[in-house]
Parts: C-alpha cells; sequence; structure tokens
C-alpha cells in the first residue's frame, strides 16, 4: 500500500423487525474470510459514503436499505477505517451475492456469538456498537 492510499471499509448493521442481517465470506485473503460478518466493503475513489454502503449492501444481499446513522468509526486491525452505519432493511428477502457464500438474519441476542472472531470481538469491544446491540435486544419482538 503506498502512502497515499488509506482504505476505508463501510460496513451496516442492518436491522429488520429487530433482527441483525450477517454474510459468510467466501474463502481469499479477507482478514474476514469463510466468516460471519456485518456486510459492507470497501469504499471507491469519489464514492460518497451512503452511496457506498447501500451499493455494498445491495451487490451482498439484494437489498434496498434506508440508512438511519453512523453507529461508529474506528481504525481496524489492517489499518483501514472502518465505518459501521445502521441501515433498515426494505423487506427480508434476501439473496447471498457478490463475494458472499451464504446470509441470515439473526436475534440481536445472538448476534455476537453468530459473527466469526474478527466481527465478534469488534461488537464486545466498541462502546458504540455494543450500546446499539443493547437497544435492539430491548425492542419488542414482532
Amino acid at each position: 500500500m503506498s502512502e497515499e492510499e488509506f482504505p476505508v471499509i463501510v460496513a451496516a448493521l442492518v436491522t429488520s423487525q429487530r433482527d441483525v442481517l450477517i454474510g459468510k465470506k467466501e474463502s481469499g485473503e479477507n482478514p474476514v474470510s469463510e466468516q460471519w460478518h456485518l456486510p459492507g466493503g470497501h469504499l471507491e475513489e469519489d464514492e460518497d459514503l451512503r452511496e457506498a454502503v447501500k451499493r455494498e449492501i445491495s451487490e451482498e444481499t439484494d437489498l434496498d436499505v434506508e440508512i438511519h446513522h453512523i453507529v461508529d468509526v474506528y481504525k481496524g486491525e489492517i489499518g483501514a477505517v472502518r465505518i459501521i452505519f445502521h441501515c433498515e432493511a426494505s423487506d427480508r428477502d434476501i439473496d447471498a451475492g457478490d463475494d458472499l457464500v451464504d446470509i441470515k438474519w439473526v436475534s440481536p441476542e445472538n448476534l455476537e456469538e453468530e459473527l466469526g472472531d474478527y466481527d465478534s470481538e469488534i461488537v464486545s469491544e466498541r462502546d458504540n456498537i455494543r450500546n446499539f446491540v443493547e437497544k435492539l435486544q430491548k425492542m419488542p419482538s414482532f
């Protein structure tokens, strides 16, 4: 990576009826390869952050989402800035696409244990994300 490159990752806590969407990456060089994770990907040059997260969610899940707010921003292990949005899905019909081999809805109570090591650690250690998931857990089930 050159000094001019500074990767930005956009990811989302996509919710629907209180559940959170997670995806399983195909095998490869990615730190979350073959792990369940929050969907998202790289920001492209000159791309708007909100458009990037919508594009990534659409490519990986075939969902349209409404963006509510940024939940957290931090520098990840691989040196990339990671921006986590809260997005609400337009429906619950999902289809794994792009570099995902599977996707599923999970309850917020089971989110941390369903995620792979990389994102599970983030959910448990990042205060803003953990607080967001705790608020989801307190919401009534549909």
